[in-house]
């Protein structure tokens, strides 16, 4: 019987069924070099950067950070060429100078690639072989500078072993079926007939095939193919994972999703056990807590010494701005109890004033240095930094370092961000905007994205529109219904999308 290399079949099965990919925001360097900057460390501006993407697909996550940040480096490799082909073609169509993309083999980077202050290797780790495993480690050993942070991401226990239970199933069901295609319909029928018809006594089995089959029906056929399909897929504890870091020479830094490592997001009593846990076993806790299965980890070299009783001092030099616009619940003068979809604050007098300026800010990011500018008192100073880091403990506030800039009032003739535009006009659902979030439009938005270059303005971009719909080339909906509209009606639907899309962080300044 012959035998492949898990990497040359992750590498076939990749070009039969390519993986889109996304931007992933906990991957940016902005949102990395945050982590590293709130714990102490110094690390590299984004604005100036060396960045290696090991597994970057098509350059969905990497392409719009070169975009965003001109003036520095971006290096991106991936082994399934048709992979690659999309990206460089994205990369000439663009016309970028700052960003390479490369097909190769994660086992031939070498020290010719010389050293990166941030590399990304997201949705990889778990889905090679253990010599690739253990080269990602190698990389960051040998390929990250004094300073750089390396961001791994893993499926992760105790929650991917009931997820795992789902993927052995479906890998049994589909062992003598050769087209991936086929493999993913059977798969998918034999979630139907799992969910229609088990017949378990124990309500934890049914549960679990209720949500895996409820999940899986969100899912696109790639996700479901590399998931649960693929040779390779080695969840591991969080444990495990920090001895194999420590093992390479390096060391576990933080979690890229930061408020996750707070005690304080468990009861009381919980809360209370796991802050007199040292800090990794505590993070282990709480995965068992939460039944975790999937991880993001920043890695640094073991000469750094990160402070994990994060002074509140430490963000001055980032930039703060709300995740959700905040409403009041309720304001007696000074007094006024804030609200978004993350959590509730009360703030007095002078504290108000900076609440209100971020509100009426959003959703732009504002150096905190600048919105504590007016403020000379350093007992005032220190107690709005204690609420701004409170803030984004409890997720109301996002904070990031050096990001690149956007504009919300828009001038006569308003530019789109350039990525976005590429990908309206290339059809896509969604597009990524310039704080590295993907955001789905409807499609005249899509059309608004499109042809706002910087050398119309709104009413042309109408007049292009109207002679579309009058055309019948294109239709205008709100809500799912189809509208008729005229092209005075057109100016006033471009003008609000316009600003509304402004909003989304689409345009450029």
């Amino acid at each position: 019987m012959s035998t492949v290399s898990p990497v040359q079949t992750s590498s076939d099965s990749y070009n039969e069924v390519p993986y889109p990919g996304a931007a992933f925001r906990n991957t940016h360097p902005c949102h990395l070099g945050m982590i590293a900057h709130l714990l102490n460390l110094h690390p590299t501006t984004p604005q100036r950067c060396r960045v290696l993407e090991l597994g970057c697909s098509m350059g969905a996550n990497l392409i719009p950070m070169a975009v965003g940040l001109p003036n520095s480096e971006f290096v991106g490799v991936d082994f399934a060429e048709k992979q690659i082909e999309v990206a460089q073609k994205s990369v000439d169509a663009l016309g970028l100078q700052n960003v390479r993309v490369e097909t190769k083999s994660i086992l031939d980077i070498d020290d010719s690639f010389g050293t990166f202050d941030y590399i990304i290797c997201h949705g990889v780790y778990s889905w090679v072989a253990p010599d690739v495993q253990e080269k990602i480690l190698q990389i960051g050993a040998e390929n990250l500078s004094e300073n750089g942070i390396m961001c791994v991401s893993y499926n992760t226990y105790p929650g991917w072993h009931f997820r795992g239970v789902v993927r052995e199933m479906m890998r049994y069901h589909t062992e003598n079926i050769a087209s991936p295609a086929q493999k993913v319909i059977q798969a998918r029928g034999l979630m139907k007939f799992l969910e229609d018809h088990s017949r378990s006594k124990l309500e934890a089995y049914t549960t679990l095939l209720k949500e895996e089959a409820e999940m899986l029906a969100k899912s696109d056929n790639s996700y479901l193919y590399h998931e649960h399909l693929e040779e390779v897929n080695e969840p591991l504890y969080f444990h495990q994972f920090v001895k194999r870091v420590d093992q390479a020479g390096l060391r576990y830094l933080a979690d890229a999703a930061f408020q996750t490592m707070i005690a304080q997001q468990f009861d009381d009593e919980a809360a209370e056990i796991l802050r007199n846990a040292p800090l990794l076993r505590r993070e282990q806790y709480m995965d068992f807590l939460r039944n975790r299965m999937f991880r993001s980890s920043l890695i640094c070299h073991q000469s750094q010494s990160p402070n994990y009783n994060v002074d509140a001092t430490n963000l001055l030099g980032l930039h703060v701005g709300l995740r959700n616009q905040l409403r009041t619940v309720s304001e007696q003068g000074e007094t006024v109890v804030w609200e978004n979809a993350s959590g509730r604050m009360t703030t007095e007098f002078p504290l108000t004033s900076i609440f209100r300026r971020l509100s009426n800010s959003f959703p732009r990011l504002t150096r905190v240095d600048d919105l504590l500018s007016d403020t000379t008192d350093n007992r005032v100073r220190q107690t709005a930094l204690d609420a701004l880091l409170i803030g984004f403990v409890r997720g109301m506030f996002t904070l990031t370092l050096d990001p690149p800039d956007f504009a919300l009032e828009l001038n006569e003739k308003p530019k789109s961000s350039t990525y976005a535009r590429f990908q309206a006009s290339s059809g896509a659902a969604k597009v990524t905007n310039l704080m590295h979030i993907d955001c789905v439009l409807q499609p005249q938005q899509r059309f608004i994205i499109e042809h706002l270059d910087g050398s119309r303005t709104l009413d042309e971009v109408a007049e292009l529109l109207h002679e579309e719909c009058s055309n019948g080339r294109f239709k205008v909906s709100r809500e799912g219904e189809d509208l008729a509209p005229d092209l005075e009606e057109l100016k006033d639907i471009c003008k609000t999308e316009a600003k509304r899309l402004a909003h989304f962080a689409l345009f450029e300044e």
